[in-house]
């Protein structure tokens, strides 16, 4: 999996990469050597697909629960 996240910190990262068209982002993930099915949701922008193929769970919950503030009397 640590190749997957550091393609895609590549692929965010490097300005020519970002910005390029489908055809060069092919190319890289090509020569990356991960497995097609990775490669193809990463090149059709499949985030649950890809998710998916990484295990990676996608329900986030993040709660901030306040602070009791005793009264002075």
């Amino acid at each position: 999996m640590s190749d997957v996240i550091g393609l895609l910190e590549r692929l965010g990262s490097d300005a020519r990469l970002r910005h390029a068209d489908r055809q060069e982002i092919e190319v890289a993930l090509q020569a990356s050597g991960l497995n097609s099915a990775l490669q193809s949701a990463i090149v059709e922008g499949d985030h649950q697909r890809l998710g998916q193929l990484l295990c990676a769970n996608a329900n986030t919950c993040c709660l901030i629960e306040p602070v009791e503030v005793e009264s002075v009397s």
